[in-house]
C-alpha cells in the first residue's frame, strides 16, 4: 500500500463545536474578528495565549482551515476540553483556490516575526509535505508539529452552502449535528477523523 500524500488531498478541514451549528448555518464560518465586532456569540475552542498572539498579527481577520484532519490543533483542543462534541467541516481546495485563500507554510505563530502568507499556489510549494506526509509521525516532535499546523486562510466568511463534507466522530454528535443544521445535509461519522478523546 503507498504512503498517503497529502499534497494530493482535495480537502482543508476547521474543526468547531457541534453548539455553534446554528449560527453557522445562518452566517456562515466568520473569523473571529467578525464574530467580536458583531458581537456574536460563539463557543471558544483554541487557547487563549494562541488567540492573541493572532490577533496580534492580523490572523483575526481569516478563517482558518487545515491541511489535514486530526491536526495538533485539533488535538490540542480535544485534549483541553470538558465537552468534546466537535465536527469537523471541510471545503474543497479547489473553491479555496478560486477565491483567493492564503496558505501559511507552518504554524503562523512558530517564529517571532510576522507570518508569511503566501499565494496559493505558492503556498502549496511551500508546504514542507514530506515531513506532513510521515505515515508515524509524532507531534512530539517540533518541526513536526509546526508543519502539520500549516493553514489555509479564508479572507472572507465561508458560507454553509460552500461546505464540501460535514463529519462526526460518533453517531451522538451526528444526530446533535444534524438537528443544529435542521438536516439540511447529511453528517458523516468518521472515528479517524477526530482526535482519539472525541471518538
Amino acid at each position: 500500500m503507498s504512503e498517503k500524500n497529502h499534497r494530493d488531498g482535495k480537502l482543508v478541514y476547521h474543526l468547531t463545536h457541534v453548539d455553534n451549528l446554528p449560527s453557522i448555518v445562518t452566517s456562515g464560518l466568520c473569523s473571529r474578528r467578525a464574530l467580536q465586532q458583531r458581537n456574536h456569540p460563539f463557543k471558544d475552542v483554541a487557547n487563549p495565549e494562541i488567540l492573541s498572539g493572532r490577533g496580534q498579527h492580523g490572523l483575526d481577520a481569516y478563517v482558518p482551515f487545515h491541511f489535514i484532519p486530526k491536526s495538533p490543533f485539533d488535538g490540542a483542543v480535544v485534549n483541553s476540553a470538558a465537552d468534546k462534541r466537535f465536527v469537523l467541516i471541510s471545503v474543497s481546495r479547489g473553491f479555496a483556490r478560486a477565491n483567493g485563500w492564503r496558505v501559511c507554510a507552518r504554524h503562523p505563530l512558530a517564529n517571532d516575526r510576522q507570518p508569511e502568507l503566501l499565494a496559493w499556489d505558492e503556498g502549496i510549494e511551500a508546504i514542507d509535505w514530506p515531513t506532513m506526509n510521515q505515515p508515524q509521525r509524532s507531534y512530539e516532535d517540533h518541526e513536526t508539529r509546526m508543519v502539520c499546523m500549516a493553514e489555509a486562510l479564508s479572507p472572507q466568511p465561508v458560507t454553509f452552502g460552500d461546505f464540501a463534507f460535514i463529519y462526526a466522530p460518533n453517531q451522538d454528535v451526528q444526530a446533535a449535528a444534524a438537528a443544529a443544521l435542521l438536516r439540511l445535509r447529511p453528517v458523516q461519522v468518521n472515528p479517524w477523523m477526530f482526535p482519539k478523546g472525541c471518538r
